[in-house]
């Protein structure tokens, strides 16, 4: 796990800007190109939420805020993954040179999940219909069920019942 703390210099976060809260990882270099080289960008994001990305998009370790820098702020983080210097410093060093925070590894407790049994499906389990992903249907609108019917003839749906069908049926 990795601590983010305040700089020896103080933090060097924007005042916010815009509506929209963000954080966003841009790859800057060209996969053909030598080295490669990144952008982080956030709107109105808090140090903790800055934290959280870091762990989650760069450094794949949990990283817990302890600036008790309380706000939200705009930032731009431009680090390299490679050793070399021409493409950029890396991750540590532009966390200190751009934004005046430091990131410090650390021992502590983190969240575990631990899977203590588990089973092959037995042939039962194999047949029994799995169920179907349900749609959100403000994100796909349903498409018209097409009716089946003879060659030729066109598909037009049912006529409208009259009240004597309704009460002859009942």
């Amino acid at each position: 796990m990795y601590l983010l703390t305040v700089g020896k210099d103080g933090p060097k976060l924007q005042p916010p800007t815009g509506d929209r809260s963000y954080v966003s990882l841009y790859r800057n270099t060209p996969p053909e190109l030598p080295g490669v080289s990144y952008t982080i960008a956030g709107k109105k994001a808090t140090v903790a939420l800055i934290a959280e990305r870091l762990g989650e998009m760069r450094l794949n370790r949990p990283v817990l805020d302890r600036t008790g820098i309380k706000g939200e702020f705009d930032f731009k983080l431009d680090y390299a993954i490679d050793d070399n210097p021409e493409t950029g410093p890396s991750i540590f060093i532009a966390i200190q040179e751009q934004l005046g925070l430091k990131l410090e590894a650390a021992k502590g407790p983190i969240e575990t999940l631990i899977i203590d049994h588990a089973e092959k499906p037995s042939a039962i389990d194999s047949l029994v219909p799995q169920r179907r992903p349900r749609v959100d249907s403000r994100r796909a609108p349903r498409r018209p069920v097409a009716r089946r019917h003879r060659r030729g003839q066109a598909a037009l749906p049912p006529p409208p019942r009259s009240p004597a069908d309704r009460s002859a049926s009942s």
